[in-house]
């Protein structure tokens, strides 16, 4: 579907260039020609914007590679909980610190007419981006857990009285050798 999109992107804008009152610029359908590539491997939120074929499609890149890190991190943690866990906590702890170390090494501030050079540097960056991403994971899991348990207990304690049925000795019917005895 990306790549019908980049296709029919790079016709309109040639006919829009062609034979429209609005001209679009010279480079418009330059960057879908040579960096088309990047959009199939999804990697383009590591160009700059003005470099990107559909621009608006980094947040694209964004969701395939968070979904790609979150698929090794349940992979991992199939096979070992514990460094799972430890790897988890390692990017949760380690994104916002890259994050901050961007802002500070590129003088990034709060002022209105920096806002836009951010938007290169941090905006459409994964190592910004992946922090609420990596938040709703903690959640899920966290819910899993939580649904899982609650699971487990109901199911013991519906078990716990057929148990105990099942422990206690059934009275035997006294046969007639065991009432004569009893005399």
């Amino acid at each position: 579907m990306l790549i019908i999109t980049m296709v029919l992107t790079d016709v309109i804008y040639d006919l829009i260039n062609t034979y429209s009152p609005f001209y679009l610029g010279a480079n418009s359908g330059y960057y879908c020609k040579q960096r088309w590539w990047h959009n199939v491997l999804y990697i383009q939120n590591f160009l700059d914007m003005k470099d990107i074929c559909c621009s608006w499609t980094w947040y694209l890149a964004c969701e395939m590679q968070f979904y790609i890190l979150i698929t090794a991190l349940l992979f991992l943690y199939a096979k070992s909980e514990r460094f799972a866990k430890i790897s988890f906590v390692t990017l949760v702890v380690g994104f916002p610190v890259v994050g901050w170390l961007c802002n500070y090494y590129n003088g990034i501030t709060f002022d209105i007419d920096k806002l836009h050079s951010t938007l290169n540097q941090l905006y459409v960056k994964p190592w910004v981006r992946i922090n609420p991403y990596l938040g709703g994971a903690l959640c899920g899991w966290l819910l899993h857990n939580n649904s899982q348990r609650r699971h487990q207990r109901y199911h013991n304690h519906q078990q716990e009285p057929q148990s105990e049925q099942q422990q206690k000795p059934q009275p035997q019917p006294q046969t007639q050798t065991d009432s004569h005895v009893q005399r």
